[in-house]
């Protein structure tokens, strides 16, 4: 992501923005408008189902077997964009996500991806879910009335900047603890963990608010995309 350090005028035009900057490498990553473009497919989905749920709700419209069936697909849709999305937006709450040293080979610290990421996080487990969660339920009011101006790419921005500014104090950890303890890493990792992870459930639900509104009917159907088209980013 270093590469994108210097750029002052963003676009979420990806196109648009490519064209202006021709240097940028495919390797600099492209989450910013991948985000945006499953963001406009929520909405887009988002719209249909408050469209079906109005006239459904009308006492003069009878709803056919089709109708249901369309929107249980779009339901199905619903959580496939948002559960994608979702996916995105927790890559970039992991500092080493969005640095070129992203396993620390830049710095003599070989391994420290899976490291942070997966060894320590197993470690506290279970213990931090709740942490986690409690973490965020107490921030979210704060953090709702702070961003819901914020449009989805600024968003996406903002997450990755915090997480930008936390690398120096994750690499400093591990030279100072080493990996041979992880009872004595995880403790020393354990809050720069769960800030990391409730903050990416932030700035998700920050999103995924913005596209709900349409009350499930209860309606219990069998419709899972297990290998969904692509979405194009």
């Amino acid at each position: 992501m270093e590469e994108f350090e210097s750029v002052k005028d963003w676009n979420s035009n990806k196109t648009e923005f490519f064209n202006k900057y021709p240097n940028i490498k495919e390797t600099a990553g492209r989450s910013f408008w991948r985000i945006q473009g499953l963001n406009d497919e929520l909405q887009s989905t988002t719209s249909k189902l408050m469209l079906s749920q109005n006239l459904e709700s009308s006492k003069n419209v009878k709803t056919s077997e089709d109708k249901i069936k369309q929107r249980h697909q779009n339901q199905s849709l619903w959580l496939l964009y948002a559960g994608v999305m979702g996916h995105y937006v927790a890559d970039l709450a992991m500092p080493l996500h969005v640095t070129n040293n992203y396993d620390g080979q830049k710095t003599n610290q070989k391994g420290i991806h899976k490291w942070f990421e997966e060894t320590l996080v197993d470690e506290l487990y279970p213990e931090i879910h709740l942490e986690v969660f409690n973490q965020a339920k107490k921030q979210w009011d704060t953090f709702h009335k702070t961003n819901k101006s914020l449009t989805v790419f600024e968003l996406v921005q903002q997450l990755t900047k915090d997480s930008q500014s936390q690398i120096p104090s994750m690499l400093n950890i591990d030279n100072k603890i080493g990996r041979k303890d992880i009872h004595k890493a995880s403790k020393e990792y354990r809050q720069l963990i769960i800030n990391r992870l409730s903050l990416g459930t932030l700035y998700l639900a920050e999103i995924w608010s913005r596209q709900t509104g349409w009350p499930y009917n209860g309606d219990k159907f069998d419709l899972f995309n297990s290998q969904p088209a692509f979405i194009n980013p």
